[in-house]
């Protein structure tokens, strides 16, 4: 039984009565009606505890017998784990749960009783129809069971679920395979995440490690995930894995003709589901399949083509050759407009699950109860404010007035009013944003409105999901052409503190992915926000082997474009701090690997390299007892590098190790090495060479399957891939070429220390 104070809270007597028809009295008294008792009861014992630690997700049905779900907690901590558990347990695949906070209307009597007792942010979870209602009841009631056989917060030793899909997200930016599949199933075994939330998951992870044909050779995935609303970020990497496998082979012959031919059969297949909609994506690989899907239409929408050909990239010749072709076959495959908008040509959009043509095309017919109830479908599906403006102004306008509607299209309504209010922002903080119908507010649209928009005091949690779902399609080619901003975008970055600055780090992976994963080679303008970058890691309150090798890869871009003396202190300083804050064994090869880089680039500050190299050094002396032969030859490289003789210790044990390895009998062998950094090649081939007088070693850096690099992968005794340096299409050529008795040796990092160990190790 209940404690007397919670059977009087005030806040407990006015959620359960007034306008919700499940009464507190019915529910103790299990009368409630549809078995609710059942699904509360669990939750009221949760209430009587009354510890603040613990959230609750307590329903309201009105008289209709709409429910919607509150969720709710007494610590922003505690709030902020609600948000993970609700993402992972209801998410956006039943139209429930987008992770946008609920702002209360305190004229309503149950929502004002809420908001006198728990804090923001508060979440409302509206199901689209009765069938998801009945899915996400039983999410809820299971998810229950789970808080209620939580252990107390002092207990958990686990590390949070932001917490490890960060790490997660950084080990596949650094092509930490391993470290990234370990992580997954660690999120796996939490048991936080939904089927589909794994799903999307599962989807990242091979789409981050560059593992395409994981995905397109995936039926059960990819048919899975045609039956979702899927996040735009997630269909992205879908697309793009179909475009990658299918059409992109022909790219090398700029025949469109046969992209297009090889395209048809996952385009207009089982999985048309996934070009439903493009959610606003202009990624270059996502536009080019796009087209492709629109050309394999019987009557290709000539607006639409417009749209996407104007999209096509043309930064280098080998894209603008094939964007040409695909412009011509464009051109072939246009039909003549039809002359004003009809229901016919609408119904069949919504047929062919084309829904942001569909959108438009109801759009421009008279209103009415039919038209009003697609474009709520599709916008329901496109999940974007453009989209719910348009379907949201159709409501507005119509005469009969949005009461009228069946309760589960209310909900609709709701959420995309919902989500709406909750992006928007003073149009004083974005000077380049989406201007929302009807409101004097934003939502901003790139990179540095959002920025400029956290500076200037956005909510943290709303700063953080807007950068989650928006962020997959802020364009960045205007950004990276305009110093200035560039430099005001690291500015606002570097400068953020307090909650801002959480934030912030929360971003890091992305702006990572975009500024130096996206990039084919570093790019001289975005120099401040790569040294930002590093500024970040190096003053992050852990680390890991991954953020180390970020670091790295910071480093390495920011010298390949060149630095001043101020920047190159700058550099050395933030590299010093990682190193004193993670010396060990462990990390001695990444030391290495870095100071190597040092070595080899030009040094506006050469007294700044000869201390980091000679920390190194003494790391290493330090420690040579425990040292491989691969890394006390790097310590002799460096002392090479610097111009002073190697100590004589330090050559003895060379010469010791020397004669062990030399037992391996690597003589007369062929050794091919995989590497874009060629002068660590070369330097790995003279060591190489020194050891083992009779091997024959060769270097390849080619980025497509050439027939070089598929004839060395297919003769040599041993290939050793440096994949953290490596283009993807070059993995899979070497990977597939490669005997089934001879795998590849992937060293840990991409300088020579981590080439030489993974080949001749102790």
């Amino acid at each position: 039984m209940m404690s007397k104070n919670v059977l009087l809270s005030d806040w407990v007597r006015c959620f359960f009565g007034g306008s919700n028809t499940l009464l507190w009295e019915e529910l103790r008294s299990r009368t409630a009606p549809d078995d609710w008792a059942v699904d509360l009861l669990p939750w009221l014992a949760i209430i009587e505890k009354n510890d603040p630690c613990i959230p609750l997700v307590l329903p309201h049905r009105n008289q209709h017998g709409s429910v919607i779900w509150y969720g709710v907690a007494q610590t922003p901590q505690a709030a902020l784990g609600l948000a993970e558990d609700l993402a992972g347990h209801i998410g956006q695949s039943y139209g429930g749960f987008s992770g946008q906070p609920h702002i209360l209307d305190l004229t309503n009597k149950t929502e004002a009783a809420l908001a006198a007792m728990f804090v923001d942010p508060i979440f409302r979870i509206c199901p689209s129809t009765a069938k998801d209602e009945t899915k996400i009841r039983r999410s809820i009631f299971l998810y229950c069971g789970l808080v209620g056989r939580r252990p107390p917060a002092s207990r958990l030793a686990a590390r949070s679920l932001g917490a490890l899909r960060s790490r997660f997200d950084r080990a596949i930016l650094a092509g930490n395979e391993s470290a990234a599949q370990r992580l997954f199933d660690e999120i796996l075994a939490t048991g936080r995440l939904s089927w589909d939330n794994l799903l999307y998951l599962r989807i990242r992870l091979y789409a981050g490690l560059g593992m395409w044909s994981q995905i397109a050779g995936d039926i059960g995935l990819l048919q899975e995930a045609s039956h979702l609303v899927l996040p735009a970020r997630v269909r992205a990497d879908l697309v793009e894995a179909l475009y990658r496998i299918h059409a992109e082979p022909w790219e090398e012959t700029d025949d469109a003709v046969r992209a297009l031919a090889a395209f048809r059969p996952v385009g207009m297949g089982r999985f048309r589901a996934l070009f439903a909609t493009r959610q606003g994506l202009a990624s270059p690989r996502v536009v080019k399949a796009f087209l492709l899907f629109t050309l394999l239409r019987t009557v290709p929408d000539s607006n639409q083509l417009d749209e996407l050909c104007a999209l096509l990239p043309e930064s280098t010749p080998d894209e603008t050759s094939f964007s040409v072709a695909l412009r011509n076959l464009a051109d072939e495959h246009r039909k003549a407009p039809v002359s004003g908008p009809n229901i016919e040509n609408a119904n069949q959009a919504y047929d062919d699950l084309n829904y942001d043509l569909a959108l438009n095309l109801y759009a421009a017919l008279p209103i009415s109860r039919y038209i009003i109830g697609r474009l709520l479908a599709c916008a329901n599906m496109i999940r974007k404010p453009y989209a719910a403006q348009v379907a949201l102004a159709a409501v507005d306008a119509w005469p009969e007035g949005v009461q009228n509607l069946p309760s589960h299209v209310k909900n609709v309504v709701a959420e995309l009013r919902v989500l709406i209010a909750s992006l928007t922002t003073n149009t004083e903080t974005t000077d380049n944003a989406i201007p929302v119908a009807g409101k004097s507010a934003y939502i901003p649209s790139d990179w540095l409105s959002w920025a400029r928009w956290l500076a200037s005091g956005a909510h943290p949690e709303q700063a953080r999901r807007l950068l989650d779902e928006y962020s997959v399609v802020w364009s960045v080619d205007a950004l990276r052409e305009d110093p200035k901003a560039i430099i005001e975008l690291a500015n606002i970055l570097g400068n953020a503190s307090g909650a801002a600055a959480q934030v912030v780090q929360l971003a890091f992976p992305r702006l990572f992915e975009i500024f130096i994963i996206g990039s084919d080679k570093p790019i001289p303008a975005c120099k401040p926000l790569y040294a930002t970058l590093l500024t970040m890691l190096a003053m992050a309150e852990s680390l890991s082997h991954d953020d180390l090798e970020l670091a790295r890869m910071l480093a390495v871009a920011m010298l390949e474009v060149g630095v001043e003396p101020k920047e190159y202190i700058n550099i050395v300083q933030d590299l010093e701090e990682l190193l004193e804050r993670q010396v060990s064994l462990a990390t001695l090869d990444w030391a290495l690997d870095m100071a190597e880089v040092l070595a080899i680039n030009r040094a506006p500050q050469p007294e700044l390299q000869l201390s980091f190299i000679m920390k190194v050094l003494n790391i290493g002396h330090s420690r040579l007892h425990r040292l491989v032969v691969a890394q006390m030859g790097m310590l002799r490289c460096l002392y090479q590098d610097i111009g002073i003789v190697p100590p004589p210790e330090l050559v003895s044990c060379i010469e010791e190790g020397n004669g062990l390895i030399r037992a391996m009998d690597l003589g007369g062998r062929n050794i091919a090495i995989y590497t874009l950094t060629e002068t660590v090649g070369r330097r790995v081939m003279t060591m190489l060479r020194h050891l083992f007088p009779t091997v024959e070693v060769s270097l390849n850096s080619d980025l497509t399957c050439s027939n070089r690099l598929a004839n060395l992968a297919r003769r040599s005794d041993i290939f050793v891939f440096a994949w953290r340096s490596s283009k993807h299409a070059a993995y899979y050529c070497v990977k597939d070429n490669r005997p089934i008795n001879m795998p590849m040796l992937l060293p840990r990092g991409k300088g020579s220390a981590s080439i030489l160990r993974e080949l001749v190790g102790g």
